[in-house]
């Protein structure tokens, strides 16, 4: 119920904090190795974000409803065959192809290529909501711009 889904977020906010500081950004290899253990402990869904501008970028977390911890920017994307909803995805990058990289992600439903010039991650919780409260260092929110009170 409620209280196992509770105590089992505080336990990954703990490995969480031990694991990467609140805020940080990875690029290449350490940012999909990044990504592939978060969503192996916990962190397994992820959805798009934004599909624009040559850029692909999914959100990942938890519980999405309310937050998430992890976003995904593929840069300068010249093709992508990522659906709007991932579940424990592993993400890596399987080589050139000219002067683009191509990633494969493999989740529970199916295998997906993008083929980007880049892939960076940033680590860090971001509220889909305002919390009542000012934002903690390393917090964001959609409801207010990182430091305001």
């Amino acid at each position: 119920g409620v209280y196992r889904t509770r105590a089992r977020e505080r336990v990954w906010r703990a490995e969480a904090a031990r694991s990467v500081s609140p805020k940080s950004s990875l690029e290449g290899a350490a940012a999909l190795a990044e990504v592939n253990e978060r969503s192996g402990r916990g962190e397994s869904t992820f959805r798009t974000l934004a599909a624009d501008g040559g850029q692909l970028v999914l959100m990942g977390g938890f519980d999405l409803d309310h937050a998430h911890d992890v976003e995904v920017t593929f840069h300068d994307v010249a093709a992508s065959g990522c659906p709007d909803w991932l579940q424990w995805p592993q993400m890596h990058d399987a080589g050139a192809v000219g002067a683009r990289r191509r990633f494969v992600i493999e989740d529970d439903n199916g295998r997906y290529e993008v083929v980007a010039r880049a892939v960076s991650v940033e680590v860090g919780r971001v509220y889909h909501g305002d919390l009542g409260r000012p934002l903690a260092p390393g917090e964001r929110s959609w409801a207010r711009p990182e430091g305001s009170a």
